[in-house]
């Protein structure tokens, strides 16, 4: 055995040891990695601040002669109710053969949203609303008058949901009748039937 070192035989089986324990450590991780993608659908998918197919959403209601800023909660998969505060200005009444008027009101909007394919808050929706409040108009009048006003409607529409389901975005249209007349003798404001159009969008949760 002249030549040898009587220490390389015990640094061969410390390499050894060690390249075994390295395997056996790779083996180990592969193995729990495996267990842990088995438990995500799919692996690593990032979770969202929302539950898929959220049942509440804060929305800014854009829609024509509105702004307004409302709640709405699911019921079950078919119906969602909102309550919504908004201010009504129906601007557009002269270009559909209205009045010219300078009305707008203050009011409380109650309106559910039915999806009949169950889609939850997204989908194919029909919407029927009614709102309530106190209006104001001038027009020829010598001062604004005020009076309570109410107006009723109803829209078809489409509502996506985008980021794992936490950005709402609505879009349809319909008609509504708008009953914005004030004043005692004499009248100012607007009454009649004219397009209703959604703008809706949302934060789900």
């Amino acid at each position: 055995r002249s030549g040898v070192h009587p220490w390389y035989p015990r640094s061969m089986l410390r390499q050894r040891s060690a390249l075994l324990g390295f395997f056996v450590g790779l083996l180990l991780w592969g193995v729990t990695d495996v267990a842990r993608a088995e438990e995500d659908d799919p692996p690593y998918k990032l979770q969202s601040c929302a539950e898929p197919n959220p049942d509440s959403s804060l929305q800014a209601d854009l829609g024509s002669g509105v702004l307004g800023i409302g709640y709405e909660h699911r019921l079950v998969k078919h119906l969602s109710l909102r309550l919504t505060a908004q201010y009504n200005k129906p601007w557009y009444t002269e270009t559909w053969g209205g009045p010219d008027t300078d009305a707008h009101a203050w009011v409380v909007e109650l309106r559910p949203f039915i999806f009949p394919f169950g889609t939850g808050m997204k989908g194919f929706y029909l919407s029927p609303f009614g709102r309530a409040g106190v209006g104001y108009a001038r027009d020829g009048l010598d001062e604004t008058a005020s009076n309570p006003v109410w107006s009723v409607g109803a829209t078809a529409g489409y509502g996506w949901m985008f980021d794992y389901e936490r950005i709402l975005l609505r879009l349809g249209a319909g008609a509504q009748y708008w009953h914005h007349e004030v004043g005692k003798r004499e009248k100012a404001g607007v009454n009649g039937v004219y397009p209703q159009v959604d703008i809706i969008a949302g934060w789900a949760f």
